[in-house]
């Protein structure tokens, strides 16, 4: 795996996360295992981009669905727009320094508790108290009567936070969002190169 490839796992597993969002909003997919999209929130001070992403192979599908929204296809293109709002969050949020900061303190605070329902109100809680006070908004739209439960509302803050981090680490690596206007060709083959590798 090279940085490049990395960089667009990055991207691949901010995609998914917002894919699962837009399910869990919709009333479906709220018993999907998102332990792999959760669990580099609490890998802040890994060593090495392999040990945030382990074994790269479980966000195949965030390749899938990156490749798609990239090219352009119909059925993902509001999570293009949505990406590119969950990037400028990230930019927001590496200029707000005393937020960031405490961001990192309250996942360290939280990185050996039970991965439950539990978990998921505290990084409801987490967001709401650092993200949620950037001044920025992302819009989730679907199922109202979903978008009402407490634990659906919790289980989509707490995946809005993993696609936080994987923007911010997308963005370490060298990922800029024109790569996605401009250099659209070169991130589709970059990603049908890196599903090759994984599949």
């Amino acid at each position: 795996m090279t940085n490049l490839d990395y960089r667009s796992l990055a991207l691949a597993a901010l995609f998914e996360a917002l894919a699962e969002v837009q399910d869990v909003a919709e009333g479906r997919s709220g018993d999907n295992d998102i332990e792999h999209l959760l669990a580099p929130l609490f890998a802040i001070d890994a060593d090495t981009v392999a040990a945030v992403f382990a074994p790269p192979a479980r966000y195949l599908k965030g390749v899938k669905t990156a490749g798609s929204a990239i090219a352009g296809e119909r059925n993902a293109l509001r999570l293009l727009n949505t990406a590119f709002a969950v990037m400028e969050l990230a930019t927001l949020l590496k200029r707000e320094d005393r937020i960031a900061g405490q961001l990192s303190q309250r996942l360290n605070a939280l990185a050996n508790a039970p991965r439950d329902a539990a978990l998921l109100l505290a990084l409801d809680d987490v967001y709401q108290e650092t993200i949620g006070r950037l001044g920025k908004r992302i819009q989730v739209t679907g199922d109202p009567a979903a978008l009402r439960q407490p634990q659906v509302a919790a289980r989509i803050r707490a995946l809005l936070l993993a696609a936080v981090r994987f923007a911010w680490l997308w963005r370490q690596l060298g990922g800029r969002r024109w790569h996605l206007i401009v250099g659209r060709r070169k991130a589709l083959a970059t990603m049908d190169e890196l599903k090759r590798k994984l599949a």
